[in-house]
């Protein structure tokens, strides 16, 4: 099991889509763990979308939901938990300690406040973090997967220079009337 940093999200996970975080904010993602925003309230047996603030009443529980959605592919699992400014506000998060591989979907918890006082929540807050594990038995060699990455960069701007000189060469075989090379090429010959 190995931890997912931001990098590795960023440069294999993410594109390769064994985890994805939508919305995703950039700013909340630590090199280390994402912390998930509030996004909804649960109101019956309905989501409510917060788009305002909404007040937890002394020693009140409100459903939520978080504002990003989850995926993450059988290969990948999460621990999640509350953030500190939560409990530093004295609410509680009261949530599964995990997210499963294969879960796709909103997470759902439960926020207590546990003071005497009214608490304001409001749209958007951070109320947790999120640390995702590779839990598959195959270990990615990054590095080398980063250097083929930027090699393969380089081998399509060079195929993308070549058509542009390629295309230059026909142009200028064009202006001065003059026979090209079987392979096309006027500027390059093939070894």
């Amino acid at each position: 099991m190995i931890l997912i940093s931001k990098g590795m999200y960023e440069a294999f996970y993410g594109p390769r889509r064994y985890l994805t975080i939508d919305p995703i904010d950039n700013s909340l993602f630590t090199p280390n763990c994402y912390y998930f925003r509030l996004g909804g309230i649960g109101e019956k047996e309905q989501v409510v979308p917060l788009e305002k603030s909404v007040t937890l009443e002394k020693h009140e529980a409100k459903r939520v939901f978080s504002l990003e959605t989850f995926f993450l592919s059988e290969r990948v699992f999460a621990i999640i938990g509350p953030c500190s400014e939560l409990i530093c506000k004295g609410l509680c998060l009261r949530n599964s300690p995990t997210i499963d591989p294969g879960f796709h979907g909103g997470l759902e918890m439960i926020i207590e406040n546990l003071t005497d006082n009214r608490v304001s929540l409001e749209p958007a807050m951070v109320i947790g973090k999120a640390v995702f594990f590779d839990i598959s038995e195959t270990m990615i060699d990054l590095d080398r997967y980063v250097r083929l990455e930027k090699q393969k960069a380089v081998w399509v701007a060079r195929e993308q220079a070549g058509e542009k000189i390629r295309e230059a060469g026909i142009w200028v075989e064009k202006m001065i009337d003059i026979e090209a090379p079987k392979d096309g090429n006027v500027f390059f010959s093939q070894k």
